[in-house]
């Protein structure tokens, strides 16, 4: 069995111009052209999201110190590999409450699974559970 884990997952300024498409949309696809591969040996890969994904009217990242991206973003880690993402970091509230719920909602629409924070209508999710080999696996996040 053999997970890689990978943290900062960051959307900085330069890298959100560098997706930027004329139509406006981004791709980040080509962000991950190096370490995808790297992902694809692993039997599953956890990273540390170190971003919101908060929406357009949330403003996105435009300084160094609080992140906002478009769900592209967190789309591309999916499609690069990445299993399962922490979001809680010193990042979690760069948008507030609501950019974190927005967060979430976006993660589970594209089928990415987090852990750390949860909905604020729901209990308390204190690990986040999947099987791998017939071996059951936890991953817990948090911070303080």
């Amino acid at each position: 069995m053999k997970i890689t884990i990978v943290g900062d997952i960051m959307c900085e300024p330069p890298i959100q111009e560098a997706a930027k498409r004329p139509d406006g949309s981004y791709d980040f696809a080509p962000m991950y052209e190096k370490v995808a591969p790297l992902f694809r040996e692993a039997d599953y890969v956890i990273g540390n999201m170190e971003t919101t994904l908060a929406g357009e009217e949330r403003e996105y990242t435009k300084t160094f110190f609080s992140f906002n991206a478009p769900d592209s973003f967190g789309t591309a880690a999916k499609e690069a590999g990445i299993n399962l993402v922490s979001i809680i970091n010193n990042h979690t509230l760069d948008r507030g409450a609501d950019g974190i719920v927005r967060t979430m909602q976006a993660l589970e629409e594209m089928g990415l699974p987090y852990v750390g924070v949860t909905m604020p209508d729901r209990e308390r999710q204190g690990a986040y559970y999947f099987e791998l080999g017939g071996v059951r696996v936890a991953v817990v996040a948090y911070t303080y």
